[in-house]
């Protein structure tokens, strides 16, 4: 059962052509890469696997960034052992399937790319800190964006649940406590407090993203250049989303205002649809 799970994991994963199978896909392959680097590895090799992995891990300084300004974008692709990148991937697999199943794919590119991004430049910037900084080396992984993938659902669906191999079905508020808790507790017993700090901060990136969005404001506009709006007629949707006016939030209208989301996106919700969202998400 366990070999059926893993192999289903894998054909949906690679069969696919969601934003999710490029990101894993590019994570395992520089990991092979590294890796074969490190076996046909010789001393009048031009560059060592060492300092490979080094130019294009995010190191702990501004200063040393200067360097290497492309890090910024390969750090979170780079692994050099399987096990982080295996639980890494499939919290990646499960977590962001669990967000695209709510908003479009834009959304998701801005929380996960913008929470590695904010927790980067958090990490850059404690380190300068002498206390924070005193035990930090260089950072790989994609973990920044999956603590705001984590922190944007637990705003968005904060009643979902996540079917585990081996525990069934558990709540998402306590899947995203565990992990967040697991990450920062382990980060701090290696003294590594700028790391730790970061990775809460790249969740409440991901919170402030959605509770933004509950609030009107669509960070996703900052990619659309201004054009004249011409009238469009879209053909292909019969489906009518007719939300009562006073009606409070209970789970059934707002399973029918995500699927308006998933449907037709986060900015076609009329004012009322936003608010319902937002009270909603207070009341959990």
């Amino acid at each position: 059962m366990k070999n059926s799970t893993f192999n289903t994991f894998v054909q949906k994963t690679y069969k696919s052509s969601s934003a999710i199978t490029i990101i894993i896909a590019i994570t395992v392959l520089l990991f092979i890469i590294t890796n074969f680097l490190r076996l046909v590895q010789t001393e009048g090799t031009f560059i060592s696997d060492l300092q490979l992995l080094t130019s294009l891990s995010l190191p702990p300084l501004f200063s040393s960034l200067i360097s290497q300004p492309w890090s910024i974008v390969s750090h979170p692709f780079i692994y050099t052992d399987f096990f982080p990148l295996l639980f890494d991937c499939l919290w990646l697999y499960w977590i962001g399937n669990m967000f695209l199943n709510l908003l479009q794919p834009k959304y998701f590119l801005v929380a996960f790319f913008g929470g590695i991004l904010v927790g980067a430049i958090s990490f850059l910037l404690l380190n300068s800190i002498p206390f924070f900084g005193i035990n930090s080396i260089e950072w790989t992984s994609i973990s920044f964006g999956i603590a705001a993938l984590l922190g944007s659902l637990l705003i968005l669906s904060p009643k979902a649940e996540l079917r585990l191999m081996i525990f069934g079905n558990v709540s998402l508020k306590t899947i995203a406590f565990v992990y967040l808790g697991i990450e920062i507790i382990l980060f701090i017993s290696k003294n590594q407090y700028a790391t730790a700090l970061s990775f809460a901060i790249a969740t409440c990136y991901g919170l402030l993203f959605i509770r933004s969005m509950h609030n009107g404001k669509d960070w996703t506009t900052i990619f659309k250049k201004n054009k004249k709006r011409h009238l469009k007629v879209v053909y292909g949707s019969n489906k009518n989303y007719n939300i009562p006016k006073n009606e409070q939030p209970d789970q059934e209208l707002i399973d029918q205002i995500l699927d308006k989301i998933s449907e037709k996106g986060y900015e076609n919700l009329t004012k009322h649809e936003k608010e319902i969202l937002f009270k909603a998400s207070k009341k959990n």
